[in-house]
């Protein structure tokens, strides 16, 4: 608001300077005595003179004018090219985000059960690997919480929560498997057994719903996108009304 009164203000002042340049011209040529300021030139001289100021104030105002929309232009091209360029890493890095999180494998233990004998080397394996993909998972969202927690846009915001809950609740889940799978022996009893398998089998039922949390978290992705697209269009729109053509 306050650039718009400068500007009004300043096109103000520059057609009072337009109108104000031949009386001060005439003055400072004219000028005997404070009592004794003449017309200079004939009325032909001053429309010849009028004719050439008037052509090169157009001029310089159509120069102006031009040199204006350039720079408005330009700098709409260059937000455009940001936009774009931040698109396409975002999308890349909400892939990697969501991708990183896979509940499913959680339970791939599941499919050793069957072989009882060597169980306890597929669960030290099993460790291994989910406490690699947890790392990976808690690197990726704290220098993402770094970069967007606290940030005004209501879009990012709610992809922000929603991330944030499904990483607590992966966390938890290889946790609590990583937890009962430190506490299996190279024997167990038949009734021991079966109370651990269906302790596996409530993680990975319990896993199962954090596939409900990566869905939501899909969704605030997609829309989160979409209103990154929204503002790529409008820069479109606005360079396409200053004449750009995208061919």
């Amino acid at each position: 608001m306050k650039c718009r009164i400068f500007g009004w203000k300043l096109i103000g002042l520059s057609v009072l300077f337009f109108l104000f340049v031949p009386f001060l011209l005439n003055f400072v040529l004219g000028w005997h005595s404070p009592n004794n300021i003449k017309v200079i030139g004939t009325a032909t001289d001053w429309l010849l003179f009028h004719g050439s100021y008037i052509g090169g104030v157009l001029t310089a105002v159509v120069g102006f004018i031009a040199m204006g929309i350039e720079s408005r232009r330009n700098g709409y091209a260059l937000r455009l090219k940001n936009q774009q360029a931040y698109i396409k890493s975002l999308e890349a890095e909400l892939s990697n985000l969501i991708g990183a999180m896979q509940f499913y494998e959680i339970g791939d233990i599941s499919l050793y059960v069957s072989d009882k004998k060597n169980f306890k080397f597929h669960s030290v394996v099993a460790i291994g690997r989910l406490n690699d993909k947890l790392g990976i998972v808690m690197n990726q969202a704290n220098t993402f919480m770094l970069g967007y927690r606290g940030r005004s846009e209501e879009y990012i915001n709610k992809f922000v929560v929603l991330y944030e809950n499904c990483v607590k609740a992966y966390q938890e889940s290889v946790n609590e498997m990583t937890r009962l799978l430190f506490g299996v022996r190279e024997f167990m009893s038949d009734a021991e057994w079966d109370n651990f398998c269906q302790k596996i089998t409530g993680i990975n039922e319990k896993a199962a719903k954090g596939q409900e949390y990566l869905k939501s978290v899909y969704e605030a992705a997609d829309n989160w996108l979409v209103a990154e697209r929204k503002k790529e269009a409008d820069l479109q729109n606005k360079l396409k009304r200053l004449g750009f053509d995208f061919d």
